[in-house]
């Protein structure tokens, strides 16, 4: 299930991930989903941000990845003080810290600091290898499954795994390996796209599970030690890299939705999204799902804070998905002079600028409706009008004003909350 030989840090896309290219930062940064392809299968390795005009970073060989028989005696810190806990099936219990080492102004570790080796071998058990199978559609190929790889990190004991939503996005049959191993088949309990993280679970049959110990992120120091583990390339499981924190609140836009991650030094490639950023206690302050890859680039990746992960892991533990995200209901598309005939020639379409297709909350809003405004704001596109709806609350209502043949009708739009309709991987 995995691919194998060279791996193309910043080739082609396949179309499934085409629409992950954005404009991104400053000097033409643009951002793509990493991917390796050997027949069907495709490296999931997670967002890159390419710097430069060819940026092509090619890996190949063959990499040997053998494990150390040697055992640390290191003991992970762990928190003395928590927030709430929250129950999954009336029975599991996800802990998460208060800033304690806030006061003593050293690094989000607090005074304890250990090797880079005593840390991997407490922790390294609590990182796992993803393998995902896709079944997909091309004119030529017809039906195909094709494969992937990522990472991700056990949270809790009865097999809860946080990992990234691309890396499980769109899979019929997602199977962990453990470090020692063996392969679990995972059942999907949720995920969510704009943050970019996603549950799995599997069931571990009785067999103890190395749990990760989360820190807290607002304690991070610029400059203090870190390191990354994950399944690089898809087939070197059990991966550690060092680094440094490098920003704490580095804001990018991927996929046209603005992020705060931390940025390491610490060398991350496809196939470690999902996978851990830890600090010295060994203690999870990072999910990884992004890199920065270029001709002159290096020593530039980037992880969601585990503060910032810790309510979306809540909520999808708790209810599938993260509540309160707002939902307009609308099917749109953006027809342009360029696209106007394939829309014409697909549905009909004869007007240039932002179409509904179809409307879930209000029958009011017809299919060909051209959206003109939304509460006074001219609409230009159908991902501008997301981000002004995503301004507002469930609950709220919004005028839309839409061209309908040669009449301005004017519609209130109550707000919705977003729920995914995805609830297996079947």
């Amino acid at each position: 299930m995995q691919s194998n030989g060279s791996y193309a840090l910043n080739g082609k896309n396949n179309a499934k991930h085409s629409n992950f290219i954005k404009k991104i930062l400053t000097a033409s940064v643009s951002v793509i989903l990493a991917l390796s392809l050997s027949s069907c299968g495709t490296l999931l390795s997670g967002y890159v941000l390419n710097f430069g005009d060819d940026g092509k970073h090619v890996l190949s060989g063959d990499v040997n990845n053998e494990n150390a028989d040697s055992q640390s005696n290191l003991t992970v810190e762990e928190p003395d003080e928590f927030e709430s806990k929250f129950e999954f099936d009336g029975d599991i219990e996800i802990f998460k810290p208060e800033g304690q080492y806030s006061d003593k102004k050293l690094t989000s570790a607090g005074q304890a600091y250990n090797t880079i080796s005593e840390v991997y071998y407490a922790i390294a058990d609590s990182v796992v290898e993803i393998t995902t199978e896709t079944v997909q559609n091309s004119f030529w190929m017809g039906e195909y499954v094709s494969t992937g790889a990522g990472s991700g990190v056990i949270i809790d004991e009865s097999g809860i795994i946080v990992t990234n939503h691309h890396v499980i996005e769109n899979a019929n049959h997602v199977v962990v390996t453990l470090t020692d191993g063996s392969e679990y088949e995972a059942r999907f309990i949720g995920s969510d796209e704009t943050s970019d993280l996603a549950i799995i679970k599997i069931d571990p049959n009785g067999k103890q599970l190395t749990v990760a110990s989360l820190g807290c992120s607002d304690d991070i120091k610029v400059g203090e030690d870190v390191i990354v583990l994950g399944n690089p390339l898809g087939s070197l499981g059990g991966t550690l890299t060092n680094g440094i924190i490098s920003a704490t609140e580095r804001t990018i836009t991927v996929n046209g939705i603005e992020m705060v991650l931390l940025q390491t030094t610490a060398a991350v490639n496809p196939g470690n999204s999902g996978g851990g950023l830890f600090n010295m206690a060994g203690q999870l302050i990072g999910i990884i799902n992004a890199k920065a890859a270029g001709e002159d680039i290096e020593g530039i990746g980037f992880a969601i804070p585990i503060d910032t992960a810790y309510a979306v892991i809540q909520d999808i533990i708790k209810y599938g998905y993260v509540r309160g995200i707002v939902d307009h209901g609308l099917i749109m598309l953006d027809v342009t002079t360029q696209n106007l005939p394939s829309a014409y020639g697909k549905y009909g379409i004869t007007t240039v600028g932002v179409i509904i297709l179809d409307s879930q909350f209000s029958e009011l809003l017809k299919y060909g409706d051209k959206i003109l405004s939304v509460n006074g704001v001219t609409i230009y596109s159908s991902s501008q009008l997301d981000a002004l709806i995503s301004t507002y609350s469930v609950g709220d209502k919004v005028k839309i004003s839409v061209m309908r043949g040669s009449e301005v009708v004017e519609v209130w739009l109550e707000l919705q909350e977003k729920v995914p309709d995805r609830v297996s991987f079947d």
